[in-house]
């Protein structure tokens, strides 16, 4: 690590084991986002780390940003799963091929701040994941999405939405793939402010509702489904850089609960 980095970590650590952790019981207890959490890391950067320098991040390294993501959920659980969910949406939109959404979201998180999430998964209190996600239908110009997905983490925090979806193209033929990162206060778009984990209730991974939310087809990209198939097989069988950026999300993971481990063991003895 770069010595940059290394000062970075040391203040997260301080803040996360003085502010972060002062605050994490209360937090819990009224099940809000941890903003005031979020704002100071924004202050620092820290949801820009992964990012690369072009488009206004910090360029930080795999092991400096788990080293990061490990202090931060040292001091509060809530806030680290937020923040890593908006890293690994972060990092999928910038793998994406070029397109002119893609490109304005990513400079507004790199140079503004702007937080994303990435509904999808089973709602809160689902079993059936069959029933989860989103369907997409071209209508003139526009993209009509409709449906629901859970685990939104960093929802009540974020700007924008990473928005997948399945594109009907009738019987018989297999459906295409389309992305879109619409904001969330697209008309048609609903958090349901409905997520209630106890220990996690700061984390926001509300379940979001698309009824007919309309996206100008400029603002997506719609991938045709042999494409998807080729793309996915040609990277499971390469190991590069991007994908070792990819599996930031799943280490990510890891470091929280390594985090959290070493804050209940410091607690206990």
């Amino acid at each position: 690590m770069e010595q940059w980095e290394i000062e970075l970590i040391a203040t997260v650590r301080e803040l996360s084991r003085t502010k972060f952790a002062q605050r994490s019981a209360e937090i819990d207890r009224e099940g809000r986002f941890p903003r005031e959490n979020v704002d100071e890391l924004l202050t620092l950067k820290v949801p820009a780390m992964a990012l690369s320098r072009e488009i206004g991040g910090l360029g930080i390294s795999v092991a400096g940003q788990m080293r990061i993501m490990e202090e931060v959920a040292y001091g509060d659980g809530s806030t680290a799963v937020a923040l890593n969910m908006h890293a690994i949406v972060a990092g999928f939109l910038e793998s994406m091929p070029p397109f002119a959404r893609r490109d304005a979201v990513l400079a507004d998180m790199g140079r503004n701040g702007a937080l994303i999430c990435g509904p999808g998964s089973v709602p809160t209190g689902g079993l059936d994941s069959r029933q989860a996600g989103f369907k997409i239908h071209e209508d003139g110009d526009s993209l009509v999405i409709n449906g629901r997905a859970g685990f939104a983490s960093m929802s009540e925090g974020a700007k924008y939405a990473l928005i997948g979806g399945s594109v009907d193209r009738g019987e018989g033929n297999e459906a295409d793939v389309a992305l879109t990162v619409p904001e969330l206060s697209t008309p048609g778009i609903t958090n349901l402010h409905n997520w209630d984990a106890m220990g996690l209730r700061g984390t926001a991974s509300h379940d979001i509702v698309i009824e007919n939310a309309r996206i100008p087809k400029t603002e997506g990209l719609v991938i045709p489904a042999a494409m998807m198939r080729m793309v996915l097989q040609a990277q499971s069988q390469v190991i590069s850089v991007q994908t070792q950026t990819r599996a930031r999300g799943a280490l990510g993971i890891l470091a929280i609960w390594l985090g959290l481990a070493q804050a209940a063991f410091d607690f206990t003895l």
